[in-house]
């Protein structure tokens, strides 16, 4: 464009005056259409993020959408949502059609200027202006305008890439609330296990966790229960360090968590979840996921040790079945096995067992309640549960209520104190069950 305008100026200035008369317009209009562009692509963004979010919801949870009989309904949600998405991208089709035909306008208003004033200076006989002139500028202009439109149409593929990458870089830009600040690799634990006056809430002014006070010896097994909303779990995110605490201490043989590198931290201690999460793969992907350092060899033999081997035997392709998504293709017994199996190759310092014998089947209870007394042999273990009787063995029993500690000691002591909170919970479940 500035080689196009030097050439111009240079056969005649007179001309050229006409053309610059026009760029301020185009430059203008452009940058109003390029701010335009970014609220539109903005909104595309928006909406595509919710159609996705929305379809990828309603796929998951198909199960749930048959069984309650919602397919009518979550079609008129989809529908609605895609009207919006359509709405925003016709918006941004709008703003295409009027930038475009106005630089077409003004390109051609220039063209009929210079030809009714450059044609007007020649039949006046002033030869400052040719009809060469006239000629060349009939191509100059159009090679002076067009990149200006190319700029403006590459702006718009350019704008999208942007405002998608801003989405991006706004979640991997985000800083972690987890400072690692700590210098001590963690390669192995004894397992003593302290906290001291730990105070925590996930809302500031609702604390869940209210001093609580609590120390596990190493080799221990200690189980905790108590009501939903207890804080159990709580407790748990702060060991791993999924949250910071408000006030207090949590130490592992005698030295505060936070001065461990989170990873060495968390390498030690694996965790068993009530919900597992398997991926598209393998069984043996799946145990292992992809620790290079565990042998097949390894696999198996743990596999055998804590006698889950039977059951993935007898799958076609046995550590080389596919479990599909979230490991569609087994019953959530056998997911939980999968999990005890990766816990255990892990060969962590502490584990812990976050409801992981609820909602089973009695046959696989007894494995897992088998794959459990091997796991926690010889290691700290910290099982939280719902059902009494997959705790009775433990050297501890910590009772919570409402973020207290209310109660300590094993299921014997425990049962013996008088209107106890364990002994009323162990009576209410039991006269249940029969």
């Amino acid at each position: 464009m500035v080689v196009i305008l030097g050439i111009m100026i240079y056969m005649n200035w007179k001309l050229t005056l006409i053309v610059l008369l026009a760029m301020p317009i185009l430059i203008y209009a452009t940058n109003i259409f390029q701010k335009k562009m970014k609220v539109a692509f903005n909104e595309v963004r928006n909406e595509i993020s919710n159609l996705n979010t929305f379809v990828q919801e309603r796929l998951t949870g198909m199960k749930i959408v048959q069984l309650f009989n919602r397919e009518k309904i979550e079609y008129e949600k989809f529908k609605e949502i895609n009207n919006k998405h359509n709405k925003a991208w016709l918006k941004n089709i709008l703003y295409n059609s009027i930038f475009f035909p106005i630089a077409d306008i003004l390109s051609s208003i220039t063209l009929g200027a210079i030809v009714w004033y450059g044609g007007n200076t020649i039949l006046n006989g002033d030869t400052a202006t040719t009809f060469g002139d006239l000629f060349a500028y009939t191509m100059l202009i159009t090679m002076l305008f067009n990149p200006l439109r190319q700029i403006a149409d590459k702006f718009n593929v350019m704008q999208m890439g942007i405002i998608a990458a801003e989405r991006v870089f706004e979640i991997l830009e985000t800083d972690s609330q987890i400072q690692n600040v700590g210098n001590t690799v963690a390669s192995h634990f004894n397992g003593n296990i302290s906290f001291k006056d730990v105070r925590f809430s996930y809302l500031k002014g609702e604390e869940v966790l209210k001093g609580i006070n609590l120390e596990v010896k190493s080799g221990e097994t200690i189980a905790i229960v108590g009501s939903t909303g207890a804080g159990k779990s709580t407790i748990i995110n702060l060991l791993n360090r999924f949250y910071e605490i408000d006030s207090g201490t949590i130490c592992i043989d005698n030295t505060n968590i936070k001065e461990y590198t989170i990873d060495s931290l968390r390498k030690q201690i694996a965790v068993v979840l009530q919900d597992v999460f398997l991926f598209a793969d393998t069984i043996y992907n799946n145990i292992t996921l992809y620790n290079i350092s565990i042998s097949r060899e390894e696999v198996i033999e743990a596999a055998k040790k804590i006698g889950v081997e039977e059951f993935i035997l007898s799958l076609p392709n046995g550590f080389d079945y596919n479990v599909k998504e979230r490991g569609v293709m087994l019953s959530s017994g056998q997911r939980q096995l999968i999990a005890f199996l990766r816990a255990y190759v892990s060969n962590p310092s502490i584990l812990i067992l976050d409801e992981a014998t609820s909602s089973i089947d009695s046959y696989s209870e007894e494995l897992i309640q088998n794959a459990t007394e091997k796991i926690t042999k010889g290691r700290t273990s910290i099982v939280i549960a719902h059902r009494l009787a997959t705790i009775m063995k433990a050297d501890k029993i910590i009772v919570m209520d409402k973020g207290e500690i209310v109660e300590v000691g094993t299921h014997t002591e425990l049962l013996n104190l008088e209107n106890g909170y364990y002994k009323k919970l162990y009576d209410s479940q039991f006269a249940v069950e029969v």
